[in-house]
């Protein structure tokens, strides 16, 4: 959801034409000594046309990236292994405070202390489930950006390939970022 809605706005951010360079749409254009493309405005008709371009691509490109996932995860589990011991150094800590935060509220809407054994296992039980999963977030990503990309390019977008990959590497970061970091801040929600 927040690649569809950011991309197009990511893609204008960062100087990308807006519109999909299709040739049989009306495009703004100025004469000086030449041919020179003037920026179209951001208006709710480009941004939809935009849109919709980036919604197939990200369709196709989320739903192909999970049997792809499950498969790598099946067939080398200790690649997954491998991506863990990378990864939960780097934001295990994140986790954890969420986990321990979670297994208090629960603890207190259960009436046990927040240093019970069974808050201590609870909290232990969501970090474990949260960390188990960074590997499929990380490899499910691998596989979505670039078939993403690619069907984009495919069902007719007219940007380029380099301009695709730009506005989806940021989006890709903002919207990672607003997931896993709910995750982080709120395990039980998720």
């Amino acid at each position: 959801t927040t690649d569809v809605v950011l991309q197009p706005i990511i893609a204008a951010a960062f100087g990308i034409n807006v519109g999909c360079g299709d040739p049989s749409h009306q495009h703004h254009h100025g004469h000086s000594h030449g041919h020179v493309h003037a920026k179209p405005k951001l208006t709710l008709k480009s941004f939809a046309h935009e849109a919709g371009h980036y919604f197939k691509g990200e369709i196709i490109g989320d739903f192909a990236a999970v049997p792809l996932t499950i498969g790598v995860q099946r067939f080398f589990p200790s690649f997954m292994h491998g991506l863990r011991k990378i990864f939960e150094p780097l934001l295990g800590w994140a986790f954890r405070n969420g986990a321990n935060r979670t297994a208090r509220r629960w603890g207190s809407e259960n009436g046990l202390a927040a240093d019970a054994p069974e808050v201590k296992a609870h909290a232990e039980e969501v970090y474990e489930h949260e960390v188990s999963h960074l590997p499929q977030a990380v490899v499910w990503n691998m596989f979505a950006y670039p078939i993403g990309a690619v069907a984009q390019k495919m069902g007719g977008h007219g940007r380029s390939y380099p301009e695709i990959f730009k506005s989806k590497l940021v989006g890709a970061a903002v919207s990672n970022g607003i997931l896993i970091g709910g995750r982080m801040l709120a395990p039980g929600a998720a």
